[in-house]
């Protein structure tokens, strides 16, 4: 609805998408799961390797700007070429970053999320059961907004840093549903050992702290990286 209302008067062809509806221009079919764009399917779902709805939609919208942008990018040739695009998307550093996949475990280096906002759409994003790991240096949003995403896809979530009271505090409905283990004190190194211990083949570990990165690290640079590093070492001896 606010997309719509800031698109009245302006003039133009205006071109719709959505993960939702299939009364527009660009959507993923609700059954098949295939991209449908220009009113013919285009790329299986899955091709798209970054998780979550909202990334389906930006390859929505990426495909939907370019075959509206000049009618040879509509052609058979040119459609084969786009889907094959679709498969090379990759994650950006620290966003979603996929960094190893180890004895079944996959781990997910989300440290640029630093509020809440954007760790809700990560862990939204999940289809595996999630380790969560949340914490860092409180920037004065609540947490409770994140409680029916974690009861919907988390299977543990690790609280640690500064934050840890208020995020304890604001995170209190989940008991008795996902198990929080309050980890406040606890190194950045103990805290991924712990989700290491608790992980089983099929589980996500995702880092997506909801926090600054300021009471342990320089910056979220440095906690991904080492997000990532021991990531790469799970599972060594």
């Amino acid at each position: 609805a606010d997309v719509t209302a800031m698109m009245a008067g302006v003039s133009g062809t205006i071109y719709r998408f959505s993960t939702v509806r299939t009364d527009v221009d660009a959507y993923q079919h609700p059954e098949t799961g295939w991209l449908h764009v220009l009113g013919a399917p285009l790329v299986p779902g899955n091709s798209v390797a970054l998780p979550g709805a909202h990334n389906v939609a930006n390859a929505l919208a990426a495909l939907l700007a370019v075959m509206v942008a000049d009618p040879s990018h509509a052609t058979p040739d040119a459609r084969t070429r786009l889907a094959a695009a679709v498969g090379t998307f990759g994650a950006l550093p620290h966003r979603l970053e996929p960094v190893a996949n180890r004895d079944g475990v996959l781990w997910l280096n989300d440290s640029k999320a630093t509020n809440v906002a954007s760790t809700l759409v990560a862990v939204a994003a999940m289809t595996r059961p999630t380790i969560v790991l949340l914490g860092g240096r409180h920037k004065g949003e609540p947490y409770t907004t994140l409680v029916p995403a974690l009861q919907a896809h988390a299977k543990a979530v690790l609280v640690y840093g500064e934050a840890a009271p208020q995020i304890l505090e604001d995170l209190r409905a989940l008991r008795g549903h996902v198990p929080v283990a309050d980890l406040r004190g606890a190194t950045f190194s103990a805290v991924m050992e712990r989700a290491r211990a608790l992980a089983v083949p099929g589980d996500v570990v995702l880092l997506s702290p909801a926090c600054s990165s300021y009471d342990m690290f320089p910056n979220y640079e440095v906690r991904g990286r080492q997000f990532a590093e021991f990531a790469a070492g799970a599972g060594q001896p």
